[in-house]
């Protein structure tokens, strides 16, 4: 039973560190955005603009650059992000720093996994930017 109890609590610490793999090199992305629109002056001006920095910042940690190019505006939302041949493979994806150190301590049969939902997550995310 001791066993079972181990093996469950080391599980449930893997699956917590592997929900937040990336999240620590996301979080600067929205709080840019979120500060600059707190303000009190009119910025309905920029708003499509620094919709679309957003977009394509976020688009650049997990599509090929080629894919994304210097894109702007409508032709952001034309690019179709859950075509996995428009991924980068796995170790370019960008996680950061603290993500690649939290995935270097998981077992290596888990990381192909762990990089498809960061994946996901990054797709998720850009669609729902892309409405």
């Amino acid at each position: 039973m001791v066993d079972f109890v181990a093996s469950y609590d080391q599980s449930v610490e893997l699956e917590s560190k592997r929900g937040l793999l990336h999240t620590s090199s996301v979080a600067p992305l929205f709080e840019r955005f979120l500060t600059l629109f707190q303000t009190r002056g009119p910025l309905v001006h920029i708003l499509l603009d620094e919709c679309s920095t957003l977009l394509r910042t976020l688009m650049f940690r997990f599509l090929k650059k080629d894919v994304v190019g210097e894109k702007t505006g409508k032709s952001l939302i034309d690019i179709k992000f859950n075509d996995t041949g428009n991924h980068l493979p796995d170790k370019e994806v960008e996680i950061g720093e603290e993500g690649k150190r939290q995935l270097s301590k998981m077992p290596k049969k888990l990381h192909k996994s762990i990089m498809k939902d960061v994946k996901s997550f990054y797709s998720l995310v850009a669609e729902y930017l892309q409405r």
